[in-house]
């Protein structure tokens, strides 16, 4: 049950950092396009870039919490050890 919850829990929070990702290279892309046509300096392109590097990082962040909650409900060395026991070898 638990596990059932955290694996949708996982999908959710993938789910967030995509569209945070998405939403940021889109923005940043049409704030691109808007300032290369009003100005043509590379101070204005840096603060784009930035940008772009702060949604980044906030994506990146939401996937490594849905990688933290896979692991905690992953199978320990003892469920393992088990699970390898219990399988037929292939040899007889």
């Amino acid at each position: 049950m638990l596990a059932d919850t955290v694996n949708v829990l996982v999908l959710v929070v993938e789910a967030c950092g995509a569209i945070v990702i998405i939403i940021g290279a889109l923005w940043t892309f049409a704030r691109f396009v808007w300032v290369g046509l009003r100005e043509r300096n590379a101070a204005a392109c840096s603060r784009i870039r930035v940008s772009l590097g702060r949604f980044l990082a906030l994506g990146l962040e939401f996937q490594l919490a849905s990688d933290i909650l896979r692991t905690a409900v992953a199978p320990g060395f003892r469920e393992l050890g088990q699970l390898a026991s219990s399988r037929p070898s292939g040899r007889r």
